[in-house]
This record gives C-alpha cells, structure tokens and sequence, in this order.
C-alpha cells in the first residue's frame, strides 16, 4: 500500500502526468458541452448532433492518420511534415468543416461550437503527446 501511494505521488509530481491530466479535463468537459448541447437544444437536435459527429470523427481521422503512418514506417511519426500535418492541418481542417456546417445549415449554437473547437485543439495535443512520448521511448 505504501508503495501504491508513493507511485501516485509521483505521478502527480510528475509535470508531464499533470499537464495531460489538465488537457485530459479540458476534453472532457468539452465532451460534456458538446453533450450538453444536444439536450439543451431548444429546436431540431439535429446540427448540435451533427457537430459532435463532426468531433468523433475528427478523433477517429487522428488515430487512423497515426496507425496509417506508423504501420507504413515507425519513424515517419517524427517528421516535421507529419508533425505540421497534425499540429496545424488536421486542426484547421476539422474547424473548416464546422465552418462549412455553420454556412450551410445555420448556426450550431455557442455551447457546442466552443466544445467542439475546445474537442479538436485537445485532440490535436493529444496527438503531439503521443509522439513526444513514442520519441522518447525510442
């Protein structure tokens, strides 16, 4: 038991462990608004429903995007175009997608648009994490 208490003591002094815990709890209470958005809807339940199929998706695009590129070459993870494609890319297009939702079919509300951008930019991190912690197992 004491040893059990000593490893979550230093997992929590560990500043890798609490800054994915604090991206962890962001995501999730993006999650949460997104969810909350779809019951919360006044109207037709159908585009807060829409975006968070959008953000599932893009979650979805992420880890494909990742087992696609490690199972055709394990360090093709650490190249700058596959670390733009995840970092700056796949963000922009999944915010680009929200906007196309927005202009076509109207407004997707604040509550589920913010929970949304907030799902893609924590998902983006998680995929940086992954690699930086792939790189320093290498």
């Amino acid at each position: 038991m004491k040893q059990l208490v000593y490893g979550f003591l230093d997992l929590l002094m560990d500043q890798v462990a609490y800054v994915a815990a604090v991206w962890f709890v962001i995501a999730l209470g993006s999650l949460v608004a997104m969810i909350a958005a779809i019951v919360r809807s006044p109207g037709s339940r159908a585009m807060p429903i829409a975006v968070f199929g959008l953000a599932m998706g893009y979650a979805l695009a992420n880890v494909a995007l990742f087992r696609v590129t490690f199972s055709m070459d394990s360090f093709a993870i650490f190249e700058l175009g596959y670390v733009f494609a995840c970092a700056v890319v796949m963000p922009l297009l999944g915010v680009a997608a929200l906007a196309l939702l927005h202009s076509r079919y109207g407004s997707p509300g604040r509550l589920s648009a913010s929970g949304c951008i907030l799902w893609i930019g924590c998902v983006a991190f998680a995929h940086l994490f992954v690699i930086a912690a792939v790189s320093a197992s290498v």
